[in-house]
């Protein structure tokens, strides 16, 4: 399965580069194709796509 924006990713998932869009943080790119290299939501803005990552909320 790859990865599309919206979709939760862990490292070394596939994720899916629309024609047209960037590889951005959390994302590494190379000619095998893009994999997650954090834990997080896959979120595309302004032309780029990347991983949000995420974090556990701190206790206070």
């Amino acid at each position: 399965m790859t990865a599309a924006a919206g979709d939760f990713v862990t490292p070394g998932s596939s994720v899916e580069i629309p024609d047209g869009v960037e590889a951005g943080d959390g994302i590494h790119n190379d000619t095998s194709g893009a994999v997650a290299v954090v834990t997080g939501t896959v979120v595309q803005s302004n032309g780029t796509i990347s991983v949000d990552p995420s974090r556990p909320s701190v206790n206070s």
